[in-house]
């Protein structure tokens, strides 16, 4: 249940999520609403994922911003870009990347992903 998502929303120091998925436990619509939800709710950082729309983010230091998506030359299939989107953020987090660097990096792989036409499995990089 949202209020118990929200409970453990203030032990977290990073929150990747869809918009969808965030829109669900925020109870928010707005890319804006979710981050400034999470961050009352305790989260340090959230990312928010909107496909084609790009990615939002927002710190509990820096103010929300929204990137677009980076151009997609094939659009195959998506499977695995969420994930391949989070572990570039994280690897990227990890390495001292501000997080609009970070955020930027984690679109480029996840738009790799897509244009490879079979998702994770058939990006080589």
């Amino acid at each position: 249940k949202p209020d118990r998502i929200h409970e453990l929303w203030a032990h977290v120091d990073l929150l990747i999520g869809t918009i969808e998925v965030l829109r669900l436990w925020s109870g928010c619509y707005t890319p804006m609403a979710m981050a400034e939800s999470a961050l009352r709710a305790g989260v340090r950082q959230v990312v928010i994922k909107m496909g084609s729309e790009g990615a939002a983010y927002q710190s509990d230091t820096e103010p929300f911003t929204h990137q677009s998506a980076c151009p997609v030359n094939r659009a195959g299939l998506s499977i695995g870009a969420g994930d391949a989107f989070n572990g570039a953020l994280v690897a990227a987090l990890a390495r001292g990347k501000s997080m609009s660097v970070a955020v930027s990096q984690s679109q480029q792989v996840a738009a790799k992903v897509v244009e490879s036409g079979c998702g994770v499995l058939g990006w080589s990089e």
